[in-house]
Parts: C-alpha cells; sequence; structure tokens
C-alpha cells in the first residue's frame, strides 16, 4: 500500500514540474526505442530458436577453401551420398538447391516465381509436416520423375485463394506441367521467405561420381542423431574425406593447396555468422546511447534532490524516515522510466519500420522484423532496469545528508553537496567517454563508406540498364536455340533509338554468385608455399565490355569466330595479367578451368586483357584475378542483358518489353533496372549499419552536450554567492568565464582521454566492416576528439557566461 501511494505521489510531481518530465521521458524514449528497434534483429537473428522441433540438432555441412579464399562453398550430391550411407552422426540429410521458373496467370501474361528444390529427406531434417497434401518421395529425386511441386503456404494463399483442392491439381512451369502434392507449412517462410514453390532435387546419374565432391553446387543440410553431438558427427565427416583422399590421391594436390576441410556447424549459427558481430556491435552502440541517457537522467534527478533538500528535510523533521524517502525516490524514477518505455517503443516500432525498409539487406534471408512481446518485453525490463539504476543516485544522495542539520542550513549540507557535484561530474566525464568511441566507430564507418565511394569500379553505371530472362528448357533444348534467341533479342534491342550497345552475361556486377574456382596456367610452375591458383570468372559475350565501358587494354576480345572455329577463348583482368606475366604479352598464352592431364590442344587461349572491374560485392573476395569466357561456349539459359542508351531506365523498359514479346510472347524478364541501382543495392549492408552508428552516435553528442550544459549551468546557480564574491572583491568578467570555462572544459578532456583509449581497444573489433581504412585511423581520431572538445567547449561556454553576467550585490542578496 505505501508503495502504491508512492507511485500515486510521485505521478503528481511528475505532471507538476512538466518541463522536467519531457526532457527525461524524451531522453528515455530515444534511448530505450533504439535499443527495442536493435534488439528485435537480435532477438529474431540470435535469442530465438527456429520453430521446428529441437531445431539445435539441425546442421549445415559444407566445404572450405581457406587458402583458396573460399571460406564457405556449399556442397554436392556426392558428399550427400557418401556422408549418408557412412556418417552415423546424421539422422537424415538433404540437398537444397535454387528454382525459379516461369508460369502464366488467368489473363495469358507470363509471370515469374521463385524457390527452392528440395530432396525428399529436407522436412525429415527440419521435422515439419505439410499444411496440406504431403511431400516429396524418394523416387522423385531422378530426373524425369520430379515433375511435382510444394506451394508455399503465403503463395498458396495469394494465387489460389486458399483453394483446398488444390491437391492433385497440375501448374505449368517452364513449359512444363507439375502435379502439386501439397503446401508447406507458414513456419518454413523463416528460412524462406521469398520462396513461392518447391521442386525436387533430382539429379542425373553422372552427378555421383566420387570425384564431383567438390563441384560445389547445393546446400546439404543434416539432422544429428539423438546421441550424436557435432563435434562427434564433424570426426565421422572427417574421416570419410580422408578415405576418399587415399582411394583418389590425384585430388590430394588440389586439397592440400586450397587448404580444404568440411565444415559440420548449427543452422542457427550459420545463417548469422556474417551478421553475429554486427548486430552485438549496434547492440552495444544502443547501449551506450542508453548509458549516456541514464547519466542525463541521473544528474537530473541529483540536481532535483538537491532542490528538494528543505522538502525533505522537512518529512524527515515530521517523522519521514530516510528510507521511506528514497522509496519515494525509487518509484518516481521508475515511473518516469516505463511512462518513457511507452513512448520509446513507439519510436522502436518505428526504428523497426526503417530497418525492414533499408537494412534487410544486410541480415541474412528472413520475414520483415515486428515489434513483437519479446521486444516489448526487453523494453519494460530495460525501462524499470533504468529506473532502478538512476534513481539510486538521489537516494544515495539523500540518504548520505543530515537531514536535520539541513534544515538549519549547517554545513553538513554543503559538504554533501560538494559530494554530489563530484558524481554529477564524473557522470560527465563516462558521457563524453561513451560519446568518443561511438563517434570514433561511426567516424570509421563513414570515413570507410567514403573510400568505397570513391573507387572506380572499372565499369559504367550510368545510362546502363539491365534485365534478366530465364528460357525454360522444354522450348530452348539445343544450344543453337538459345544463341539464335539471345542474337535476336540484341539485335532488336540494338535497333530501338538511343540505344549505343548491347549485351549479355551470366552475372550482374556488385552481386554474388561469381564462381571463384582454381585454374591452370599452361607450363606455370607453382613456388613452394605459393596458394592455389584462383580466380573469380563470368561469361560474357562480345559486347558486354562496350556496354558497360570495360577498357580492354591488350588483345581484341572475344569474336564470334572463336565459337564457330570451335576456339576456347578467354580474356583475363590486369590483375591476373599482371601477377602471372610481369612485363610479357599474356596474348596467346593459355590458361583456363582445365586439369593437369588436359591435351595442350584443348587448353583455352588469352585473346584479351581487360583493365580492372569490380564486378564481386565489395564485401567479397578482394584482389582476386579475373576471368572472362565467351557466354557462346555453352547454352547458358539464364542471363542478364545490358542496354547503354541516353534514354532513362523507365522510359527503355517497356520499349524492350515490346520487342521481347515480338521474339517470344511468353517469356517473362524479371530484375530489371538501372545498373546503377544493383552498384547502391549492394552497398545497402554497409550504408545501413553506418547510418544506424551515426544516428547513435549523433544522439550520444547531443545529449552529452546537454549534460556539460545542465552540470555546469546547476553549478552556476549552486555557487551564485562565491561568484558574488569574487566579483565583489575584483574579479572582472573575463576571469568568471575562463575559470568557469576552464571547469567544463577539464570534465570534457578527463572524458575525451578516456574515450580515446577505450575506443583505440574496442575500434579493432570493427577491423571486417572496415574498407581500405584501418582501426586506428589518425584522421578519424583527430577530427573526432575536435568535434566533441567544441561541443563540449560550447555546452561550458554559456553557463560560464551566465556566471560572468551576474552582478555582485544581486548575488549576495539572494543567498542572504
Amino acid at each position: 500500500m505505501n508503495l502504491l501511494n508512492d507511485f500515486r505521489f510521485g505521478l503528481r510531481l511528475l505532471l507538476k514540474d512538466k518541463y522536467y518530465t519531457l526532457a527525461a521521458m524524451i531522453t528515455l524514449a530515444l534511448c530505450i526505442g533504439g535499443n527495442a528497434a536493435i534488439f528485435s534483429m537480435l532477438n529474431t537473428l540470435i535469442l530465438r530458436s527456429l520453430p521446428f522441433k529441437e531445431s539445435d540438432r539441425i546442421v549445415e555441412i559444407y566445404n572450405t577453401y581457406p587458402l583458396a579464399g573460399l571460406p564457405k562453398a556449399s556442397s554436392n550430391v556426392p558428399l550427400f551420398l557418401d556422408y549418408g550411407e557412412h556418417v552415423d552422426g546424421f539422422e537424415h540429410l538433404a540437398l537444397v538447391g535454387g528454382f525459379s521458373g516461369n508460369v502464366g496467370d488467368d489473363t495469358g501474361n507470363p509471370a515469374r516465381v521463385s524457390g527452392i528444390s528440395a530432396g525428399a529427406g529436407f522436412f525429415d531434417v527440419l521435422n515439419i509436416v505439410p499444411h496440406l497434401g504431403s511431400f516429396f518421395e524418394e523416387e522423385h529425386m531422378v530426373r524425369g520423375q520430379d515433375a511435382f511441386v510444394v506451394l508455399s503456404y503465403e503463395y498458396w494463399r495469394n494465387r489460389y485463394g486458399g483453394d483446398l483442392e488444390i491437391v492433385g491439381e497440375s501448374i505449368e512451369i517452364n513449359d512444363r506441367m507439375y502435379e502439386v502434392r501439397g503446401v508447406a507449412p507458414r513456419s518454413l517462410a523463416v528460412l524462406y521467405p521469398e520462396m513461392q514453390v518447391m521442386v525436387p532435387f533430382a539429379w542425373n546419374p553422372d552427378q555421383v561420381s566420387p570425384m564431383g565432391r567438390h563441384a560445389n553446387g547445393a546446400r546439404l543440410f543434416g539432422r544429428l542423431s539423438s546421441d550424436a553431438s557435432i563435434a562427434q558427427t564433424k570426426a565421422q565427416v572427417d574421416q570419410r574425406d580422408r578415405i576418399f583422399y587415399d582411394e583418389f590421391p590425384a585430388a590430394r594436390d588440389f586439397i592440400d593447396r586450397a587448404g580444404h576441410e568440411s565444415f559440420v556447424g548449427g543452422l542457427q549459427k550459420e545463417r548469422i555468422r556474417d551478421v553475429e558481430s554486427i548486430l552485438y556491435m549496434l547492440q552495444i552502440g544502443a547501449l551506450f546511447v542508453l548509458a549516456i541517457g541514464c547519466v542525463n537522467i541521473a544528474n537530473l534527478l541529483l540536481i532535483r534532490s538537491n532542490a528538494r533538500q528543505s522538502e525533505f528535510a522537512i518529512r524527515s523533521a515530521i517523522g519521514g524516515s530516510p528510507m521511506s524517502i528514497g522509496r519515494q525516490l525509487l518509484a518516481e524514477s521508475v515511473l518516469l522510466s516505463v511512462c518513457g518505455s511507452i513512448f520509446g517503443a513507439l519510436l522502436g516500432w518505428g526504428g523497426i519500420k526503417l530497418i525492414n525498409a533499408y537494412a534487410m539487406d544486410m541480415l541474412p534471408p528472413m520475414q520483415p522484423l515486428r515489434l513483437d512481446t519479446g521486444t516489448l518485453l526487453f523494453a519494460l525490463i530495460l525501462a524499470i532496469a533504468t529506473g532502478l539504476v538512476v534513481g539510486l543516485f538521489p537516494v544515495v544522495r539523500v540518504l548520505s545528508l543530515n537531514l536535520v542539520s539541513a534544515l538549519n542550513h549547517s554545513t553538513r549540507g554543503s559538504t554533501a553537496s560538494r559530494a554530489s557535484r563530484f558524481v554529477s561530474s564524473a557522470l560527465v566525464c563516462g558521457q563524453v567517454s561513451l560519446a568518443l568511441v561511438l563517434l570514433v566507430g561511426a567516424g570509421l564507418l563513414v570515413h570507410s563508406f567514403g573510400k568505397i565511394l570513391s573507387q572506380d569500379f572499372g565499369f559504367d553505371q550510368e545510362k546502363v540498364s539491365t534485365l534478366r530472362l530465364s528460357l525454360p528448357f522444354q522450348r530452348y533444348k539445343e544450344p543453337e536455340t538459345v544463341h539464335n534467341f539471345q542474337n535476336q533479342l540484341m539485335d532488336a534491342i540494338g535497333g530501338i533509338a538511343d540505344v549505343d550497345a548491347v549485351g549479355i552475361a551470366s552475372n550482374v556486377p556488385m552481386t554474388t554468385g561469381y564462381p571463384y574456382n582454381t585454374f591452370s596456367i599452361l607450363g606455370y610452375e607453382m613456388a613452394e608455399g605459393e596458394d592455389q591458383l584462383a580466380a573469380h570468372r563470368t561469361w560474357v559475350s562480345p559486347g558486354y565490355f562496350k556496354t558497360l565501358g570495360i577498357e580492354i587494354l591488350q588483345g581484341e576480345g572475344f569474336g564470334l569466330s572463336d565459337v564457330a572455329g570451335e576456339r576456347r577463348a578467354v580474356m583475363i583482368d590486369k590483375t591476373l595479367a599482371d601477377r602471372y606475366y610481369p612485363g610479357e604479352n599474356p596474348i596467346g598464352r593459355k590458361l583456363g578451368f582445365v586439369g593437369p592431364d588436359t591435351p595442350e590442344e584443348e587448353w583455352p587461349v588469352v585473346v584479351g586483357v581487360t583493365e580492372v572491374a569490380q564486378h564481386t560485392r565489395i564485401d567479397g573476395i578482394q584482389g582476386a584475378p579475373f576471368i572472362y569466357q565467351n557466354i557462346y561456349v555453352g547454352p547458358f539459359r539464364n542471363f542478364s542483358v545490358f542496354v547503354r542508351s541516353d534514354r532513362s531506365n523507365q522510359l527503355l523498359i517497356p520499349l524492350i518489353r515490346e520487342r521481347l514479346k515480338e521474339i517470344d510472347p511468353n517469356l517473362p524478364f524479371f530484375l530489371s533496372g538501372s545498373l546503377q541501382d544493383y552498384v547502391d543495392d549492394s552497398l545497402n549492408n554497409k550504408r545501413a549499419v553506418m547510418l544506424l552508428l551515426v544516428i547513435f552516435a549523433g544522439i550520444a553528442v547531443a545529449l552529452s552536450s546537454i549534460g556539460i550544459y545542465g552540470v555546469m549551468a546547476y553549478s552556476v546557480a549552486q555557487q551564485s554567492r562565491e561568484i558574488g564574491t569574487r566579483a565583489a572583491l575584483g574579479a572582472d568578467r573575463g576571469t568568471i568565464l575562463r575559470l568557469f570555462l576552464k571547469r567544463g572544459l577539464f570534465k570534457a578532456t578527463i572524458g575525451l582521454s578516456i574515450g580515446l583509449v577505450v575506443a583505440f581497444f574496442l575500434s579493432r573489433f570493427m577491423s571486417s566492416m572496415l574498407y581500405e581504412v584501418e582501426p586506428t585511423e589518425p584522421i578519424v581520431y583527430v577530427v573526432i576528439t575536435c568535434i566533441l572538445f567544441l561541443v563540449s567547449m560550447l555546452a561550458s561556454y554559456l553557463p560560464a557566461l551566465k556566471a560572468a553576467r551576474i552582478q555582485p550585490m544581486e548575488a549576495l542578496r539572494l543567498e542572504g
């Protein structure tokens, strides 16, 4: 009952002192809202288990080649068969690959669906049951017997209106009829939020050869047996690898140079491996902001408790115990924090919306974040903890006072006041330190991002539009039909007014998906300890380089005569030429992705050298050589089209669609846009982290400056008698101004010094997030320190100026 009365009385006081309450609630709302938004990511990806039964037993198995620059390289059919037969640690295994196709709708217009191809064991691995119908069987994993499809829950609801009779119906995908076997449960969307359809992962007999266990083209998932651990299962996997190397010693050289090792890890952990450190860094940054906010609230409460010293003394004189007064102060601070958390939850909801809109590219595939119960509970617990922590400062202050003596203005009160001023000053120093650490982190990311933006990517992203096509196998079986279509399409697009050049390629620059493979150079002898020769590669048409503005430094590039004459031609970039042909002309030399036993006449020949172009994402393998292959060497049914034109993308795409309908009216294209959009999208993850940390740093600076101003202003108000005395004894305004300015800057200097030391050590954990910037970049530390020093000077100057303007007689009269 007493506690309830404390809360009622505290609420009346907060409503009465509305300016103090508003300032504290805004501070808490900003701090708690930011923490709630970041926690929603942390909770969804790390803290919350996957929605599958015994999800801790679900693992991913993949190849790693660290010496070849491939820390994660997926898996394949031979490994699936080998491990499934000989490794007892796996209860179930399943391969999963990508899938996409063209479907028609009721209007006859073609559309695009995306999804996955999954082995029959995939549903046992996840331990899920279908929402409707059934899943695939083992016999469906064979080419020719795989014309079955499972619909995702959302696609079934949106496309078919939740038709309960859909099982057994047929859907045409890529000119082939698929029988609907069932509808997947909603829980599968946690792993594959964009999935619309699922087809069997089928393979040909020639894919089961043991020599294909390094042909990485699929993901391998497993469910551990109930009595198996990851470590035990990993040991069994390693044993199977050693047996393979003993049976096929020819693979040993490649394995040793690439540093191959199989990896077995929990699926939950593997999903967030690339972003775990980023999420923790952002959460720590948000907690830093909260700590700074707590300091501000604590200082406000200290100042307020000093102003209420007479009230506490009267309450003590009429029988109130110090403990009851302390309980009252704690009730006020907790009530203030809980109210602030309500507004913080609203800001957190807005922050989650911003993350969903602008920061999802930096996260693994997942459903949009939401303000769930866990996040709300976190915000409430954080608010209560904040209230208790900041409320302790005025409680300790009150308990240290002799309240009866304070009523008579005894010297004990002034001593306690000096102690509270010391605590306030220490808190301000901590504020400045935390703000500097945050600002250094943000400054390093901003500097790194500036390096990226100033980089010459080696191709023109402006005035280039791109779109992607996927030719159905049923209508484009033969390579000639694929090549004829590609030539017709490029001729048709080239005939559009204002189109300067057209090219096609297997991949789009600044995206993932570029293969990174080992290659060989005819006659090249590797030095002792030299890493395996490895390069990125892509397949392009002869017009690709002109369309993207990639300069050809030597040679003439690809030609259709290369394909007609069955010459296997390749082009290399300057990185590869300088590394392996220093001071030589590489034109006419032979290299390629071939084995050591390949006859010399079958080796590809170098026909050109290009300038270096940044095809892969910035956060991918850097400095790796690049090899271009002629796209006409094979039937590439999935490819991207690039068009250089002065027309805007919005005007050009409809014209391209018209030309495409003239060639194949049943063929849709997708992922259309400007190449600049792809470049921007590839930087979204770094941009999102940078902006979030900059926002936190900005809030930290604002709160720190407010904190310094508040403490200095309170100090001026409390020392008005001292100021009046100094003025009466002859101190001029300049002396008083310098005195209080020096006091403020002294606190700031101590905080900056501590912050520099902390930032120097903590910034090392950001190395993986930086691009061509060292964690100890001097210019960042100097600029950030100067900014905070100037902010601190301004925050100290305003109260100091007020102190200098105090009139001696007025100050002495007020104190009297």
